[in-house]
């Protein structure tokens, strides 16, 4: 019972702080990427289903944050991009995305689970730019 009421503060905290309008923006995609959107916006019915010691829910709101902004700011132009199960060099292509003006966080994360999902046989390559800002911002 102490230990529930040790983590009402935090719990309320992060119920409060989790910006759901991002999640409300993912919800309203309608291309490529709602099957993406439908598995996080599932991922945090879950969480918020859940007991906190089987999920915990700060942790589950962090991690579906930053796949909600990766998803929202990957770039998706099909003409560019081979389409899905292309051929190239002698390797079908399974899947192929781009991300833009990311943070150094998000990148990480965006990494992160990208080695996550990596299958037996599939391998990665990535082409990196980036842009080191310094200053006050634009606005």
């Amino acid at each position: 019972m102490g230990e529930c009421f040790s983590k009402a503060d935090p719990l309320g905290a992060a119920l409060e702080e989790t910006g759901w309008e991002l999640f409300e923006a993912i919800r309203k995609l309608t291309d490529e990427r709602q099957q993406e959107a439908e598995k996080i916006c599932d991922t945090i019915v879950q969480a918020l289903q859940s007991d906190e010691h089987v999920i915990p829910l700060a942790l589950a709101f962090q991690a579906a944050r930053s796949q909600a902004i990766t998803l929202l700011t990957e770039s998706h132009s099909g003409d560019a991009a081979p389409t899905e199960n292309a051929v190239v060099k002698g390797k079908r292509i399974v899947n192929q995305r781009g991300r833009d003006n990311l943070d150094i966080s998000t990148a990480r994360d965006l990494l992160v689970r990208l080695e996550q999902e990596l299958r037996s046989g599939q391998t990665i390559r990535l082409n990196m730019r980036w842009v080191i800002e310094e200053g006050e911002s634009e606005q």
